[in-house]
């Protein structure tokens, strides 16, 4: 994408969050052991220029994988708790992370159907 492109794409996505209420996305996070906390982490603020994120994560697997990852928790990173705490293991496939990442897709979907988003 050229340079020009690129500065076209951030306007539309500036006139857009400035004209109209933002819609409500419900955002599953995944495999906690995976990259999808980071990415959610480091693309919140772009995010947020187009819509208001609910992230689907509890307040500690969120703390310790921010803490791993070594990222500030925006203070308007909203989140619908999901799941139960265990030890992050970055990059290792596991039970426990393969049972948040269904649980944090099905309260996603299920919020949705609810009209939560």
């Amino acid at each position: 994408m050229s340079k020009k492109s690129s500065k076209k794409n951030e306007k539309n996505v500036e006139q857009i969050s400035q004209t109209q209420a933002k819609p409500k996305i419900a955002i599953s996070i995944g495999d906690i052991n995976g990259v999808g906390l980071e990415i959610a982490l480091k693309s919140h603020e772009q995010i947020c220029k187009v819509c208001e994120p609910i992230y689907f994560i509890n307040e500690e697997l969120l703390k310790q994988g921010a803490n791993l990852l070594n990222f500030e928790i925006p203070k308007d990173f909203k989140i619908q708790s999901v799941g139960e705490n265990f030890k992050i293991k970055i990059g290792k496939v596991g039970k426990n992370s393969g049972k948040f990442s269904f649980l944090s897709f099905i309260n996603a979907l299920n919020f949705v159907s609810r009209g939560g988003a």
